[in-house]
Formats: structure tokens, C-alpha cells, sequence
């Protein structure tokens, strides 16, 4: 499959995807939207871009809000080791001392959405920085792709991005090709999983509310569908010799029949 591609310098240029390429690249879309609980997101979609493109070692960072401490996730032991012992502050201590979060911050804005770090700065560069030293004594992996990820709607949902780890010169165009054909479907999915915490949070609030009034949902039958505590307790009350609470005493279950 042929298709064209730009580099973060914005030069376009065209690359034939092997037909296991496209295989993997359909499989991990399809797999992708299959996720449905927020807690695991994190490490399941770090599984699936270690399938689409193969690194020893793979990291999500989510901040949550603006001035408040990030979360690291890892597949990596070594890397998860590293954060146990306070590495995210020194990472985040220096991570915006070099020039690539500059450089990453305005080349996001066009359409190549994955970028490496030597598309920024040499690999010197990269070793100067604190932080990476600590990191690439355990990991040895010295250039990193990072995939950025917003949320639903800007500076209310958390920002989440995703680096990978390889050594400086072995990512090609290729795996940039197949993480920017990826990225759309990663971040619908990573709205879809938003939406759905919110649309819980909502109901969670709902329930709550509806608990302490007391509410009886009824079937088009009407039968008793569902009771809050609240209901079940005043149901016992004033009902004495209610045997289940899921059903309505047979004076008030006539009344609704009436």
C-alpha cells in the first residue's frame, strides 16, 4: 500500500507499506476500540503500540490538570522501578530544559502528530539532560518517540502522551507512517473512554440524588423495575412484613395497577 507521509520538517515523501503492516496496523485500530474501562486504557493502549511498532520499553504520562503532579505508566519493570523512586520529579524538573518540547510543540500542530527526538536535537543533547542520564543508565534506549494525545475538550480533560523508546537511528519513516496512521483512532478512542467517565459521574450523581429522596422505577408493566435505599426504607416502614424490598407491597402494587 502506497502512501505519503511528512517529516516534522514538513517534506513529504512516499512509503509502500507491506501488506503485515496493514494487517497489524487494521488489528490494532480494531482491537483499540474494544477498550471500555478507563483504569487499564493506559497499559492496554501501550500494548497495542508496542505491537505496532516493537520498542523495548514504552511510557504514558497523563497530567491531569494544569500544576498538578503527572502519572506515570509503564510495561517496562526497569522503567517502573525508576519511578518508584521519585524519577518523576527529576523528569519533570528538567524535561522542558531542551529545546525539544519547543520544537515538539509547534511541529504538533500540523499534521505529523509522532515525533522523535533527533528530529529536534543531537543525541549529545539528549545525554546533557539530567533526567535522561538517570533514565538511560536503566534503560539504555537514547532516542524516543512521543505521540501526543489532548483530551475532549482543552484544559478540562487530562493531556496524555505516550514515548517510546528506542536506540538513537533505528526509528524509521516507516513506524512514524504507521503511529500517524494510529494516532486519529487513538485519540477517538481516548475521547470515547473521556466521555464515558464524565457520562458515569453524571449517573453516579443521579443515583446519589435519587437515594436520598427515595424513588420507585417501574416496568410499562408496572411492576417494581428498581428501588433506591431510600424507598426500600420507607417501603418497610410504613408496609410492616415486607419480605423482599425489590417488590411492592400488594396494597401499593394495586393501587398502581388501579
Amino acid at each position: 500500500m502506497l502512501l505519503i507521509d511528512t517529516t516534522s520538517q514538513g517534506q513529504k515523501f512516499v512509503l509502500d507499506l507491506a501488506s503485515q503492516d496493514t494487517h497489524t496496523l487494521l488489528h490494532c485500530i480494531h482491537t483499540l476500540y474494544s477498550f471500555r474501562d478507563p483504569e487499564t486504557f493506559g497499559r492496554d493502549t501501550l500494548t497495542l503500540l508496542e505491537q505496532l511498532t516493537p520498542c523495548p520499553a514504552s511510557v504514558r504520562v497523563t497530567h491531569p490538570a494544569a500544576y498538578t503532579a503527572a502519572t506515570y505508566e509503564s510495561l517496562c519493570p526497569d522503567f517502573e522501578r525508576l519511578l518508584a523512586v521519585d524519577l518523576k520529579e527529576t523528569i519533570e524538573k528538567h524535561m522542558y530544559q531542551i529545546t525539544f518540547f519547543e520544537g515538539l510543540a509547534l511541529a504538533s500542530q500540523g499534521e505529523n502528530k509522532c515525533h522523535k527526538f533527533s528530529d529536534f536535537v543531537t543525541q549529545e543533547q539528549m545525554w546533557q539532560l539530567e533526567a535522561n542520564q538517570i533514565i538511560f543508565a536503566a534503560i539504555p534506549y537514547d532516542d524516543q518517540m512521543v505521540i501526543m494525545v489532548e483530551g475532549e475538550v482543552n484544559l478540562r480533560d487530562p493531556f496524555t502522551y505516550y514515548t517510546l523508546y528506542r536506540s538513537w537511528g533505528e526509528w524509521s519513516e516507516r513506524d512514524r507512517l504507521l503511529l500517524n496512521l494510529f494516532h486519529p483512532h487513538l485519540v477517538q478512542a481516548y475521547h470515547t473512554i473521556l466521555h464515558w467517565q464524565r457520562q458515569q459521574h453524571q449517573i453516579n450523581e443521579l443515583k446519589e440524588s435519587l437515594d436520598s429522596t427515595g424513588v420507585i422505577f417501574l416496568t410499562p408493566k408496572g411492576t417494581a423495575h428498581a428501588i433506591t435505599r431510600r424507598a426500600s426504607e420507607w417501603l418497610r416502614l410504613y408496609f410492616p412484613g415486607v419480605q423482599s424490598p425489590s417488590r411492592l407491597p400488594e396494597t401499593l402494587q394495586g393501587w398502581v395497577n388501579h
